[in-house]
């Protein structure tokens, strides 16, 4: 622990991160081991070299621990017990079969749980978020982290297992704002070959992204411009999301929840198949998630 601050300390780190174990069962000891494996030695360190920094505690969950509003409680109790703590970096371990979160039930879990940290007045960090991200805009002023590649857009544990047999790449994708989704590079071309007044509604032009699809050899996963692309993109869609109050931002992503929709309808007009990863299926869920937020927090 005490290594572990010095370190942290050394790269002028803002906040002082305590770390945590990811427990893959609902324990009911969790807290308990927290404490003894990192929270209780760490919070002893910061005290030895009088740390001044705020602290951040990790705190790891699965699916279920979200979803279960006895145990949210309990670490809600838990972690406002700490008075040295300021904050929590959440990171919940959604185990799925398609790239983007398409659970109303998590989606839903995730804010409302967020939401009460904030309530206890807790700086909140959100990590290994994918574009459900732009969700968490109800919160006001909650921090996500997000990466590029995309094990680093959502937390899994199999990402962090030595595997003997050899993994395949993926495909390289294009992130689409006006789909709220990323799309297989070569489908996208078929959309913007097809349909020019659609693709300028799907795709905001970046020089990354326009270089990346006007290469003559398809980029692969792993060549950095269609992730500078996404993050020009996204950083736009953030911006106007951070001009507006908690209402108008669920009315924005209600609309372009709407206009993505009617696209996805287009491409399918189109006779394009977009496969598994890239269709809609996440944009009903995100629009019933936005509604009972918006209802629970009184804003109807």
């Amino acid at each position: 622990a005490r290594d572990c601050v010095l370190f942290q300390r050394s790269c002028a780190f803002e906040r002082i991160v305590i770390p945590a174990r990811y427990f893959s069962q609902m324990d009911p000891e969790y807290m308990e081991k927290q404490e003894a494996f990192s929270v209780l030695p760490f919070l002893a360190a910061c005290q030895e070299l009088k740390v001044k920094s705020p602290l951040l505690l990790s705190v790891p969950l699965t699916l279920h621990m979200l979803e279960s509003k006895k145990y949210r409680t309990g670490l809600l109790n838990w972690i406002t017990g700490f008075t040295e703590i300021a904050g929590v970096y959440v990171s919940v371990c959604n185990e799925r079969d398609v790239k983007q979160a398409i659970s109303t039930e998590y989606l839903s879990a995730l804010l409302f749980f967020l939401h009460e940290l904030r309530n206890a007045e807790l700086e909140v960090i959100a990590g290994h978020l994918n574009t459900e991200s732009l969700l968490l805009s109800l919160l006001g002023d909650v921090t996500i982290t997000m990466g590029s590649f995309e094990n680093t857009r959502m937390f899994q544990v199999d990402k962090f297992l030595v595997a003997e047999e050899e993994r395949r790449g993926p495909r390289a994708r294009v992130y689409l704002p006006g789909l709220l989704n990323w799309v297989q590079v070569d489908q996208a071309k078929q959309v913007r070959d097809r349909d020019s007044r659609l693709w300028s509604e799907v795709y905001w032009p970046t020089e990354y992204g326009d270089a990346a699809l006007a290469a003559k050899v398809e980029p692969t996963f792993n060549q950095p411009d269609l992730y500078k692309h996404h993050f020009l993109c996204f950083e736009k869609q953030r911006g106007i999301l951070d001009a507006l109050d908690i209402k108008s931002r669920a009315e924005c992503l209600n609309q372009w929840i709407d206009q993505a929709k009617v696209c996805y309808s287009r491409i399918d007009a189109l006779g394009i198949e977009i496969e598994r990863h890239g269709r809609s299926a996440h944009l009903d869920p995100w629009g019933r998630v936005i509604g009972d937020h918006v209802k629970q927090i009184g804003l109807v």
